[in-house]
């Protein structure tokens, strides 16, 4: 029995495994147009965390009342549009549902803004005309979470729409008018998600969502100890050293160098001659924000376009190994403290004097294989 235990609880911790690894790739790949699965993930996490009554389980999947998730979208957008800044949310910058939420935007606008919507939405019941303005901006959400985000979340994994989040069961039976949230939260049905990404989300949720992470809690801290300051003001300072531009001057200058001095220029990852280059990550600034020399190489635009955050295969380093080697060799020869410097800190740990080229070779080899198999990013090759 003991060992039975012990089988099904590696079974488990395998398929947790995975599931947080899914989740990691959701957020870095999965479709990136918009906010609307920040929404989702957040907004799932929270009825998942804050343990809805609601929630049930069934045959290995967990339901999760679409009401409620509905509801968070609302107080999570409403006040981002409420905002002089206007932050982009989509490529764009139109929500599907934007007309629906500047209309009730609109009615609160001279009377209190989100804190009076937010009471009267939650507890005191909304006023007479918002009461009518809510209902098509919850039809509208309702068309938006089930046609996007869970259409399209996990795709980059399992190339299937719907794989993770199934909305079979997202219903919406909505009288003329709602007063409260409580009015329509247990009238849309449920969505469910496999019991692997409910254990995740349960489990490390909120380390995803920014509550109980160490940023924020930094911030919290730090906030406590003077009134004057906000959580805001504070976890601003904690974010600047996390900003890390993609910054390739410093290198598109010497391959400007370099094209000069030998009349040509060649495209690392097709070998064609280019005249107009771009600078490529060789290893994707969104998953490793690294301006290294020897991660940033010259390629042909239509290259780059077709690469974009795919991680290249050992095959294709193999393939274009004299031409890597050439780069490196020449970013070398024009500035060889900030080419070992970098070399040394984030590829080796050390500058061999022999045979860092083809040690440097095997390391990004070895990089490669580990985000596509153990990360399960995208491979890409020519």
């Amino acid at each position: 029995m003991a060992n039975g235990n012990y089988f099904y609880q590696r079974i488990m911790n395998l398929n947790l495994e995975k599931a947080l690894r899914d989740i990691s790739l959701i957020i870095e790949q999965d479709k990136k147009s918009s906010t609307y699965k920040f929404a989702l993930l957040r907004g799932t996490i929270e009825i998942i965390n804050e343990n809805s009554p609601f929630i049930y389980e069934s045959k290995g999947l967990f339901y999760i009342p679409f009401g409620a998730l509905i509801e968070k979208w609302i107080l999570y957008y409403y006040p981002i549009f409420d905002n002089e800044l206007k932050i982009k949310q989509t490529n764009n910058n139109t929500l599907s549902f934007q007309t629906e939420l500047l209309n009730v935007i609109t009615e609160y606008k001279d009377v209190g803004r989100f804190d009076k919507f937010y009471k009267d939405f939650v507890f005191k019941g909304l006023s007479e005309k918002g009461q009518y303005l809510i209902v098509p901006l919850i039809k509208k959400l309702k068309s938006t979470i089930t046609g996007q985000p869970m259409k399209h979340a996990g795709f980059s994994i399992y190339q299937k729409h719907y794989s993770i989040f199934n909305k079979d069961l997202c219903t919406l039976s909505l009288p003329k008018k709602i007063s409260t949230s409580s009015d329509f939260t247990n009238n849309c049905g449920f969505y469910s998600i496999p019991k692997d990404y409910y254990i995740a989300f349960k489990t490390l949720g909120g380390l995803l969502t920014g509550r109980n992470s160490l940023l924020f809690n930094w911030a919290l801290f730090s906030a406590s100890s003077d009134e004057n300051i906000s959580i805001s003001q504070a976890i601003s300072p904690l974010l600047y050293n996390s900003e890390i531009e993609r910054k390739t001057n410093h290198v598109r200058e010497q391959l400007e160098s370099y094209k000069k001095e030998n009349k040509k220029l060649f495209c690392v990852w097709s070998g064609n001659e280019v005249s107009n280059f771009e600078v490529d990550h060789l290893f994707p600034f969104s998953y490793w924000s690294n301006n290294d020399y020897w991660n940033l190489l010259p390629v042909q635009k239509s290259v780059n376009n077709s690469k974009l955050d795919k991680i290249v295969t050992e095959n294709q380093i193999e393939k274009s190994k004299d031409l890597i080697l050439n780069y490196w060799n020449w970013y070398f020869e024009k500035n060889e403290l900030g080419f070992k410097s970098s070399f040394q800190k984030n590829l080796l740990g050390e500058f061999p004097k022999k045979d860092w080229k083809e040690r440097g070779i095997d390391r990004i080899k070895y990089l490669s294989k580990y985000y596509i198999n153990e990360r399960g990013y995208q491979p890409w090759e020519i």
